[in-house]
């Protein structure tokens, strides 16, 4: 007899879920500690099928008592480069690989904190003797989610990574070594036959995936003050553009600061306006601290208290900022074309005066379009 079932029950599978770990021998022992010499790791092409999570892993001992910083901070950048090391693809900022964070839900993010050597808090673990450790820093937004690497004629991707150049500790003075580095992935193990019709297709075709490129700007020596009107230059950005990041840092970030950001005050004001100083975002007025720090940040990003430990400035355009760092476009975007729109704040009235080094990241569309094992990035 006919025997009749729901469609989204009937596709057959072959696959299994697989974790593929590699380690790079080219990164030094004392990758944190040489003065934030670059060290290059490289991740072998077709080695395993789809990337479905990409985590760096390093295997560090410390021979004091100490504070060591939460591990999104250990590098100042992370450089993706592709065709075998001659093309860019992609940057990760010491800030933009912490944000990303938020891409996990509530409960996962717990998890991922504390592999990350954080507490719940965002803030970082203090060590009561000598020991060791294994850290996880989850990439989960980059343009490798979701490609297929298992191409007899993949090409290697090189991993550019730049160390905090004043080291990884908060506090003390103990020696850090780093026994090992290496990368886990979660992927699939397929069949010949399922690897057949996957290769037979990216061969005929181009393959292209939407991701969010964080791009950093730095503004460096910012005199604030409160209640003071003052303007942050977005002529570096050029796209689409699902929100906008910024942090006020202090001037000689040391200890907590490296991390943390200083708040402008729930009273501070927020707006983008054109060049011709049109309100872009405010609609004709800007747009309280408190709002969009304890009702946009939450709305966008439930169960993460991101916004509030980092005293984060966040302003969304997207419908979703989540579901941007997922790779969907959720619709909403804002525009920039390389002309002079300004990012304007206002800090509260008992904001403290003086200079601040402060960075924006710009969370920016970008298409990934691969083909026999070639990547180029172009705005999406």
């Amino acid at each position: 007899m006919r025997s009749v079932i729901p469609a989204h029950q009937a596709g057959k599978r072959y696959h299994h879920g697989q974790v593929f770990q590699q380690s790079f021998p080219t990164v030094p022992h004392n990758v944190f500690s040489n003065g934030g010499a670059r060290a290059t790791a490289r991740l072998e092409g077709s080695q395993y099928t789809r990337n479905k999570s990409f985590a760096l892993t390093f295997d560090v001992s410390w021979d004091a008592p100490c504070t060591i910083l939460p591990a999104s901070h250990w590098f100042s950048r992370i450089s993706f480069f592709t065709s075998g090391g001659s093309s860019h693809a992609q940057t990760m900022t010491n800030d933009s690989i912490e944000a990303f964070f938020n891409y996990y839900e509530h409960r996962q993010l717990d998890g991922v904190l504390a592999l990350a050597n954080s507490d719940a808090s965002w803030g970082s673990h203090a060590k009561a003797a000598a020991g060791s450790m294994r850290v996880v820093i989850p990439l989960p937004a980059t343009f490798l989610d979701q490609a297929f690497m298992d191409q007899n004629d993949a090409q290697d991707i090189l991993i550019h990574l730049f160390p905090r150049a004043g080291g990884i500790l908060e506090s003390g003075s103990a020696a850090i070594t780093c026994n090992s580095a290496g990368c886990i992935v979660e992927t699939d193990a397929i069949t010949q036959k399922d690897r057949a019709e996957t290769l037979a297709l990216v061969g005929s075709s181009i393959m292209t995936r939407c991701f969010i490129d964080p791009v950093r700007v730095e503004y460096n020596a910012v005199q604030l003050g409160p209640s003071q009107r003052h303007q942050f230059s977005l002529e570096n950005l050029s796209g689409n553009c699902a929100g906008l990041l910024l942090y006020i840092k202090s001037a000689g970030q040391a200890g907590a600061a490296v991390y943390n950001a200083v708040a402008p005050g729930e009273d501070a004001l927020i707006d983008v306006k054109s060049v011709s100083n049109v309100s872009r975002w405010g609609a004709g007025q800007p747009v309280r601290d408190d709002y969009c720090r304890s009702y946009l940040f939450p709305r966008h990003f439930p169960g993460s208290n991101y916004a509030q430990n980092r005293a984060v400035i966040f302003v969304p355009f997207a419908d979703d900022v989540k579901a941007a760092l997922h790779g969907v476009r959720s619709g909403g975007c804002m525009s920039f074309n390389s002309a002079r729109d300004t990012l304007e704040l206002t800090p509260g009235a008992q904001f403290a005066s003086g200079q601040y080094d402060c960075v924006l990241v710009a969370l920016m569309y970008k298409l990934a379009h691969t083909r026999n094992g070639n990547v180029s990035i172009e705005n999406a």
